[in-house]
């Protein structure tokens, strides 16, 4: 039987894989991937203004991306960040690559059939000619996605030491699937899947990558001296084929289905492998990613009845909840030169000094640990404080109080903190800049909490910072001690009328079923919130108050008749929200 050409074997396979655990709406072989003509590729502030590094993507080896197709996306964006952007239509020689600063090679293939596609795509003079541009001081991008693509582009990736899978690599943790697939793969913060690498961090924190996501690729080695930017969690796989990928699944038994991905991790075990490695080799810079979608903007479409096209799933810089489209930029900037490696070894006078591996794999793990309380829900905080937090910790609370809790303590102290929101209120919780100075089985941490929610259809941010001491039990970490942001000394109250206070004395409504108190004591007014302790108003001015021991404030606003009809909640400047009174 002919085989079918390799374009629509690469979205049945891509569609197969997906559907592994979560099926797709139409049946795969119908199935087709195409760029995405909605894509925004702008750039608020582009990179190079002044000058313009040349950017050659690759065309000439039966490319399944290029700027004219798939990657159409990717050129405009990086045109939009200031890159000259051209095609590379010749074999790769010294004189081809004149001139170019950055080469990006996407899914080449040794041919047109099934027979042929896994054949070396570039011959070996192509392979040197790259390697030895490259330790002249050229950048390359390698991606090629699982197999036929890991096998063409074998030979060059093993120039610079770097060994393909080859295969499908899958991680059914649940906190590694994206859209419940276990070949697509999420690295992120949380999760501790992303590295220590200036692509990572980005040259500031709008760049610093939160969550990337692959969509069915394979591994990649790391070899000695590169960086892992997308690390394989010990419960990765790689099936070597897609029919042993496709043998996982038990149709209409989940349950099963994940039993069987689970038994093939362990027979085919991806751990200590990588999705990308960023490395030097001479005066150049190199990349290798595991996975080409996320290079692209994509929508996989089937054909209606009258012969149109039919949305089904975004897979690339255009998915929902993804920092793909930041991970490329970031990708090209480090090529580029335009980042720099941020990373050097710890001081050698330390006694308790790690290798730069070691404390990164350290801040890793421990930033998992920390992310994972903020990311519990209330039902599952006594497990979450349970297996992170000792027997007894101490506390330095904001307002510069101590105190030491019990772990049962502790759950209801976090269950305060972090209330649980109205069904339309949604809070996402980043621990960032998280730094660690091992002493040990000891370690102090310091990082950043982001805040951000939605209410009422506003977003709202709040930004905290962080030290936790932990100590190691067992082979387990636990925090021993917490202390807040320290916040501003108490103000001293202004001078108010109490005889006003009666006017603001009522419930405030946030969101449905999240409503504010306001009563009063004598001369002081106190606010009750929807969850958690009551605190005392602190009176700034006539109407404008500050919530004892943060830095707060409550603003009591009256209408055309001088009625108190609303109180605003400022968290920061530009930062606020309306509570309106009800009855």
């Amino acid at each position: 039987m002919k085989r079918p050409p390799i374009p629509l074997r690469l979205a049945t396979a891509l569609a197969a894989a997906a559907a592994l655990l979560a099926p797709r709406p139409a049946a795969a072989q119908e199935v087709e991937q195409r760029a995405d003509s909605a894509f925004d590729a702008s750039v608020r502030f582009p990179a190079y203004v002044t000058s313009h590094p040349r950017v050659a993507i690759d065309r000439a080896h039966r490319n399944v991306h290029t700027m004219d197709g798939r990657y159409r996306p990717l050129a405009e964006l990086l045109r939009s960040d200031g890159y000259e952007v051209v095609a590379n239509t010749e074999p790769f020689s010294a004189e081809s690559l004149s001139g170019v600063d950055v080469l990006v090679v996407a899914d080449a293939l040794g041919g047109d059939t099934g027979e042929t596609a896994a054949r070396p795509a570039f011959t070996p003079e192509e392979c040197d000619a790259v390697y030895d541009w490259v330790s002249g001081g050229g950048a390359l991008l390698l991606i090629a996605d699982h197999g036929p693509m890991g096998d063409a582009a074998a030979p060059l990736a093993e120039k610079f030491g770097v060994v393909l899978g080859r295969g499908f690599v899958f991680d059914p943790s649940p906190d590694a699937s994206y859209r419940g697939s276990p070949t697509q793969i999420v690295f992120s913060a949380g999760n501790g899947l992303l590295g220590l690498h200036a692509i990572v961090e980005g040259r500031n924190e709008d760049e610093r990558l939160g969550r990337v996501v692959a969509f069915t690729g394979e591994s990649v080695s790391v070899p000695p001296g590169a960086v892992p930017l997308l690390r394989l969690s010990s419960a990765a796989g790689e099936a070597p084929t897609l029919d042993d990928l496709r043998s996982l699944r038990v149709r209409g038994d989940t349950a099963a289905t994940r039993a069987n991905v689970g038994e093939a991790a362990a027979r085919w075990p991806a751990r200590g492998k990588a999705m990308a490695v960023a490395l030097d080799a001479g005066a150049g810079r190199v990349v290798v990613n595991g996975e080409a979608a996320m290079f692209s903007a994509q929508v996989m479409v089937a054909p209606g009845a009258d012969g149109t096209g039919r949305r089904v799933e975004r897979f690339g810089m255009n998915a929902p909840g993804t920092f793909d489209r930041q991970y490329a930029l970031n990708v090209l900037h480090w090529l580029s030169g335009l980042l720099a490696d941020a990373y050097g070894p710890a001081a050698s006078a330390d006694p308790y000094a790690l290798s730069p591996e070691a404390r990164a794999d350290l801040a890793r793990e421990l930033r998992w640990l920390i992310q994972s309380r903020y990311d519990a829900d209330t039902t599952e905080l006594p497990e979450v404080v349970g297996r992170t937090v000792g027997d007894t910790e101490v506390v330095v609370s904001g307002d510069g109080s101590i105190s030491t809790v019990s772990r049962e303590e502790m759950v209801a102290h976090l269950d305060r903190y972090f209330p649980r929101l109205p069904p339309r209120a949604h809070l996402l919780q980043t621990v960032r800049d998280l730094t660690v100075q091992p002493y040990g089985d000891v370690a102090v941490v310091h990082y950043r909490l982001d805040s951000r929610m939605v209410l009422g259809g506003r977003r709202v941010s709040r930004e905290e910072r962080f030290t936790e001491v932990l100590r190691r039990e067992a082979g387990e970490w636990r925090t021993t001690a917490w202390q807040e942001a320290v916040i501003p000394g108490e103000m001293a109250p202004a001078a108010a009328d109490p005889a006003a206070y009666d006017d603001y004395v009522g419930r405030y409504r946030l969101l449905p079923g999240y409503v504010y108190t306001v009563s009063r004591d004598g001369d002081a007014l106190t606010l009750r919130p929807p969850t958690g302790e009551p605190a005392a108003l602190l009176p700034e001015t006539g109407t404008s108050f500050v919530l004892k021991g943060t830095v707060r404030r409550i603003i009591f606003v009256r209408d055309a008749d001088g009625r108190v009809t609303r109180m605003t909640i400022r968290e920061a400047p530009g930062v606020e929200y309306d509570a309106v009174r009800v009855p």
